[in-house]
């Protein structure tokens, strides 16, 4: 994938483009039960035509439930089988709160609050 796009699926607005480190995904809007199920076969359509390594922006989600999470762990999964990885270098304070009160902080590899995107997206250092 050398360009960027934009995709609409139930209310919820991917823009896609590549960077240095994999491809960025960034969402705006809902992900819940209409929409978590068309996210994740988008974004395993985005890895298999960019390959397995994703940076999600959740700067824009005003909302996420349990279909939503589970969407983007199985979509981590799936990235982690195909030797990459899904990172979440910038999340809203709803979705940040949803995440930490269902202890999934960690499973999702939660950036910090205030990290800036662009640390958020560097390769991890050994």
């Amino acid at each position: 994938m050398d360009e960027d796009r934009t995709s609409t699926i139930s209310g919820l607005t991917l823009d896609v483009r590549p960077s240095d480190y994999g491809t960025v995904v960034k969402l705006t809007g809902e992900i819940d039960v209409s929409s978590s199920s068309p996210l994740q076969e988008l974004l395993l359509r985005v890895m298999r035509d960019a390959g397995p390594r994703l940076m999600l922006d959740l700067r824009g989600i005003s909302f996420i439930d349990c279909s939503g999470l589970t969407a983007l762990i199985l979509t981590q999964r799936r990235a982690v089988q195909r030797h990459g990885w899904l990172r979440l270098i910038a999340v809203s304070l709803q979705a940040r709160m949803v995440i930490e009160l269902t202890g999934l902080a960690d499973v999702l590899r939660l950036p910090p609050a205030g990290t800036p995107a662009r640390i958020a997206a560097a390769p991890a250092r050994a």
